[in-house]
């Protein structure tokens, strides 16, 4: 959830006396102050469409195929069960194996889904055998998801098919602050559904402000929320720079 707000008190008594100075006849204290607010929201939610991942769908299906290896592995139908993992198979030098916690056998394509926006995977470890005399095989554990042979087979697809509902929790604020132009095609075929809020309080004089909220799946997560961190860091120095412009009168009121 984002809650952009700012006491623009100061900046309003510099307008009201710039246009004092100048003699314009349309400034109305409280008036640009909403407009400068939408103006802003309307910019942040254009650089958060486009920092939400993923940035591009060009050679996304690979990048995402490459996502789901690192993060699942496929039941071979001969696992068993061991103490504290599931024994999937050997090799001369390796016995492979995953935490019984991971053992994830039952979820649907759906449910493996959430576990991969998760970020819970971690690398193989890889343990050797303990005894008095040095022994060739060793153990490789994978700390993925163990998953059906059908589930793993169908989630590239499916998260193929679902790309662009991440960004398209942006939506309803895209689309209530009336933004210029268009999303994405593959963002705005998500727009009924789309998993997001907008709050609008721009009808307040003394404190305009809004309320952005995503709740699609993979919103919480870590790389979701740099990009969110990264989008507020520029539209917090883009929003001081457009202040200081408006006051020196190098850029113009009226916005949006």
């Amino acid at each position: 959830m984002i809650d952009m707000q700012a006491d623009l008190s100061n900046f309003e008594r510099v307008l009201t006396r710039v246009a004092d100075t100048t003699g314009a006849t349309s400034y109305a204290p409280g008036n640009d102050g909403r407009k400068f607010m939408r103006y802003q929201a309307q910019q942040l939610v254009k650089t958060l469409m486009n920092l939400t991942p993923p940035r591009k769908k060009a050679g996304l299906e690979k990048r995402l195929r490459k996502k789901v290896s690192k993060s699942f592995v496929a039941d071979p139908n001969t696992a068993t069960l061991g103490k504290e993992n599931i024994w999937l198979f050997s090799t001369s030098n390796f016995l492979y194996g995953v935490p019984r916690d991971y053992d994830q056998r039952g979820a649907s394509v759906k449910e493996a889904s959430r576990l991969l926006f998760a970020d819970l995977a971690k690398p193989t470890l890889t343990v050797n055998f303990l005894g008095s005399k040095a022994r060739k095989q060793r153990v490789k554990i994978f700390r993925k998801w163990l998953v059906g042979r059908r589930t793993f087979k169908d989630l590239t697809t499916y998260l193929v098919k679902h790309v662009g509902r991440l960004k398209a929790g942006w939506l309803p604020s895209w689309h209530h602050l009336g933004i210029p132009g268009q999303p994405p095609a593959w963002v705005e075929r998500h727009k009924q559904g789309a998993k997001g809020l907008f709050i609008d309080g721009f009808f307040s004089l003394d404190n305009p402000n809004c309320t952005l909220v995503n709740f699609a799946a993979g919103a919480g997560n870590k790389q979701t929320q740099n990009a969110i961190r990264a989008a507020l860091r520029v539209r917090s120095k883009a929003m001081v720079t457009d202040m200081k412009l408006i006051i020196a009168g190098k850029k113009q009121r009226g916005w949006a």
